[in-house]
C-alpha cells in the first residue's frame, strides 16, 4: 500500500499505516538535517578551527573566513541556534566556568565588521558536534533505504502485528 492509498483510505482518521509513513518521512527529514548540519554548517566551525581563531585576539571576520555571503551561517550566528554557546563575537562579554561558557544570545550583528572565534575550552565540544566522520551522502541514502524497507515490511505485516498486540493486551 503506497502513501497515497494510505492517505485516501484514512479519510481523516489515523491509521497504523499512516503512522508508519509519518515515521519514515520524519526519519528521512532528520537524516537530511543531520547531514546538512554536520557537513555544511560544520564547514564554518572547521574554518575557524583551521585558522586558529580560539581567542578574542585571534578572532576572524566572515570575509576572512569566506562566509560573508552565506545566509545560513549568518542566521546560525544569531539568536539561540546552531552556533550558540560555541562561536562568540570578539566584543561579547563571555563568562567561562570550568570547561563551559555561558552562551550569549545575539539579536543583531554587524557582519561586515564582527570578528568570531571559538574559545579554547570549547574546541573539543565543537570538534565532536561537527565531526565529519560518518556523515556523507552514502550514509544518508543507506539510512533512508533501510528505513523504507522496514516501513514496507511493517505495512505488509500490519495484520500480524495488530493480532500480536491484541494478544498481548
Amino acid at each position: 500500500m503506497n502513501l497515497f492509498e494510505v492517505i485516501r483510505d484514512a479519510r481523516g482518521g489515523i491509521t497504523p499505516e499512516l503512522i508508519v509513513w509519518a515515521l519514515f518521512i520524519g526519519f528521512s527529514i532528520a537524516l537530511v538535517w543531520i547531514l546538512f548540519s554536520k557537513r555544511y554548517m560544520g564547514n564554518f566551525i572547521h574554518a575557524l578551527l583551521a585558522k586558529g581563531a580560539d581567542s578574542p585576539d585571534k578572532a576572524l571576520t566572515l570575509k576572512e573566513l569566506g562566509y560573508e555571503k552565506n545566509p545560513f551561517v549568518k542566521q546560525a550566528l544569531l539568536g539561540k541556534s546552531a552556533y550558540s554557546g560555541l562561536v562568540f563575537e570578539k566584543n561579547e562579554a563571555v563568562v567561562i566556568k570550568g570547561d563551559s561558557v555561558i552562551p550569549v544570545i545575539r539579536r543583531k550583528v554587524d557582519f561586515a565588521s564582527a570578528r568570531f572565534y571559538i574559545p579554547r575550552v570549547l574546541i573539543p565540544r565543537a570538534e565532536l558536534r561537527y565531526e565529519r566522520k560518518g556523515t556523507h551522502l552514502m550514509a544518508l541514502l543507506v539510512g533512508v533505504v533501510a528505513f523504507f524497507v522496514l516501513s514496507m515490511l511493517a505495512i505488509a505485516y500490519m495484520p500480524e502485528i495488530k493480532a500480536l498486540i491484541a494478544d498481548l493486551l
